[in-house]
């Protein structure tokens, strides 16, 4: 049976940047969700600067955001129903 093979400094950077790099990956994991979309009038010409409302309709809880300049929202972190 022969002994370990020393594989040098290099063998252990290595490992350690693979070790920090699959923990940065799982801290970037989230329990909740995205909704997008984007608001337009009957025209369909975009509308900034309007408030969107999303409720939960289990628990009641809402939270509001505003349309940019293009007409579009983003909720994040939405939480399953």
């Amino acid at each position: 049976m022969s002994s370990p093979e020393f594989r040098g400094p290099g063998f252990f950077v290595w490992l350690v940047v693979a070790f920090f790099s699959l923990l940065a990956a799982a801290a970037g994991q989230s329990t909740g969700g995205r909704i997008t979309g984007r608001v337009s009038d009957p025209t369909g010409a975009v509308v900034a600067g309007v408030t969107v409302t999303l409720t939960n309709e289990a628990t009641g809880i809402s939270t509001s955001t505003q349309t940019n300049d293009t007409g579009d929202y983003t909720f994040v972190e939405v939480a399953p129903a």
